[in-house]
């Protein structure tokens, strides 16, 4: 769904941030 697009590129995103 596109929510769980959402959620799965958020994740990404904030990993990222976190390195």
């Amino acid at each position: 769904t596109e929510v769980e697009k959402d959620v799965r590129v958020r994740k990404t995103i904030l990993r990222a941030a976190g390195q």
